[in-house]
């Protein structure tokens, strides 16, 4: 029987032992161990209370589950940045990378329900600590956090992580692409030149899951003067031949005039 299977059993049986609306006792107890060192005690203690109607709804629980998402952000960033028997990955690998996978992106959705309906500042920052995959859904719904978000994007588009610097881009290009059509929505006027420069700075980076590709994709989309040549070079000098590839299928796009 697969670890995460396994896991969601025991999770499952705390849980139902406890009925459908579980103690409070022992909603604390799971909750509490949301701070654990252990990484499978947290992901444990995240599935014995998950299915309990409205339990997120609880402003201890769902504040809890905020620090819990930053908490597993530490562990993803471990897990891109460091060697395969690192601490994070020998930890992670107990329950398998799908199995984290589908742990996270449960949390995430709590997380995101949350930001969604209450704007809190906290979770949105733990969201974008986590970061939206380039062409997901997230993209689109994190840029529409606007202004609360500007920090933490131009923070990680110069993160460690490849991946975080790709999200940050992405998600900036969209809130750009979105004021466009309507200035001063998402982006303050006062902020629309320095999220640009962070976007155009991302087409130096070398990964090849780093911003670069989603720096061209927003300056092909807003195609303000200059940006054309900005892709250009960018696709003329990538080391990367699927960075060239993309910069080029932009540019053929592009159209006569930009």
């Amino acid at each position: 029987m697969p670890k995460l299977t396994l896991i969601l059993f025991a999770a499952s049986a705390i849980s139902l032992a406890n009925g459908q609306g579980a103690s409070s006792a022992a909603t604390n107890a799971a909750v509490a161990q949301f701070a654990s060192p252990d990484v499978i005690t947290r992901v444990k203690a995240f599935y014995s209370i998950s299915d309990i109607p409205h339990i997120f709804e609880q402003p201890a629980v769902i504040s809890a589950a905020v620090s819990l998402l930053l908490t597993e952000d530490s562990t993803q960033r471990a897990i891109n940045l460091t060697a395969p028997d690192s601490a994070a990955n020998l930890a992670v690998k107990q329950l398998g990378y799908e199995g984290w996978a589908e742990y996270m992106g449960e949390l995430v959705g709590v997380v995101e329900r949350y930001a969604s309906s209450m704007h809190n500042p906290i979770a949105i920052h733990a969201l974008l600590l986590g970061g939206a995959a380039p062409g997901s859904g997230a993209v689109a719904e994190y840029a529409h956090f606007g202004p609360i978000a500007l920090p933490d994007l131009y923070d990680s588009a110069t993160s460690p992580d490849p991946h975080l610097r790709a999200s940050s881009i992405a998600v900036l290009g969209e809130m750009l692409i979105e004021d466009k059509k309507a200035p001063g929505s998402l982006v303050p006027a006062d902020q629309r030149g320095r999220a640009k420069e962070t976007v155009i700075a991302g087409l130096e980076d070398r990964e090849e899951s780093g911003a670069a590709p989603e720096a061209m994709r927003t300056l092909a989309a807003l195609h303000e003067p200059g940006d054309r040549e900005l892709v250009e070079r960018a696709a003329a000098s990538s080391p990367r031949p699927g960075h060239r590839e993309l910069g080029r299928a932009l540019l053929s796009r592009w159209g006569s005039g930009h």
